[in-house]
């Protein structure tokens, strides 16, 4: 793996086996003895290492001038992968911008950015599908547990809790979401239907 310092998330879908990274929020894709990485793509690594790059800086790659820098670091993160009803690749993405996404024909398409002026979440620690299909995100650094339709769609806020991160979660199948938090180390027993806990 390239410049890859941790594997966070492992998902098997069919033969093909998905591997979510850090610190540059890389996913790869192993698939009939072949590791692909499927995010970000290079033009896109390309286009933020070069919006990275010292403005001011006239020295052609190579020269005896130019300073060598680190590498590029994205500090992005992907803490969480699931697969949807329909079998795609759902993914976390964590760092300065919080996003869900989907593997949609060899692209990632954004259905969920939890990123408003009164939402701070940046971390997506942990996704779950219900019997039904619903999406459940686990967050942090503010507790959030929001719930998306089987589509991706109608994302809403199911339960914000006192603690700083969920970083566990499971939707049961009794009808409740079950979280595990830090800081104080409890389980949350969330009902989505009327956003309260026991």
């Amino acid at each position: 793996f390239e410049d890859v310092w941790s594997i966070n998330s492992i998902v098997v879908s069919g033969g093909t086996v998905y591997i979510g990274t850090s610190p540059n929020g890389g996913i790869y894709k192993y698939s009939l003895d072949k590791l692909t990485r499927i995010y970000p793509l290079e033009s896109e690594k390309d286009e933020n290492a070069e919006q990275n790059r010292e403005p001011n800086d006239v020295n052609e790659p190579g020269d005896a001038n130019t300073v060598e820098t680190e590498q590029y670091l994205s500090n992005e993160h992907i803490f969480a992968m699931a697969t949807d009803v329909a079998g795609r690749l759902l993914v976390g993405i964590s760092g300065d911008k919080c996003k869900l996404c989907r593997l949609e024909a060899g692209k990632m398409e954004v259905i969920f950015e939890p990123n408003s002026a009164e939402d701070r979440t940046k971390y997506i620690f942990v996704i779950d599908i219900d019997d039904g299909g619903n999406i459940y995100l686990g967050t942090g650094p503010e507790g959030k547990v929001y719930q998306l339709d089987p589509l991706g769609k109608e994302a809403q806020l199911v339960y914000d809790s006192p603690d700083k991160n969920i970083l566990s979660l499971v939707a049961g199948q009794d009808g409740f979401v079950y979280a595990g938090s830090d800081s104080r180390g409890l389980v949350y027993k969330i009902n989505p239907r009327t956003k309260t806990t026991t």
